[in-house]
């Protein structure tokens, strides 16, 4: 076993990093390799049509106009 208790804590200490490194890997992981598009993206998407609908553009039209302006 352990010598002293405080062995014991720092390799508890450890083992934790080490999960939480792991939980991070795999959530980028899952990032990476999602099919569809991100919550993110599909919100932006409903906002640029959404502003053409307002403006009375077509989506398209008002999305390059936009990403020139930018």
């Amino acid at each position: 076993m352990y010598a002293h208790p405080y062995q014991l804590d720092l390799h508890v200490k450890h083992r934790q990093e080490d999960l939480a490194r792991e939980v991070a890997h795999a959530r980028l992981v899952a990032e990476a390799t999602r099919n569809g598009r991100s919550l993110r993206a599909q919100v932006a998407d409903a906002l640029y049509a959404l502003a053409a609908l307002v403006d009375g553009k077509p989506a398209a039209i008002a999305r390059e106009e936009l990403t020139a302006a930018a």
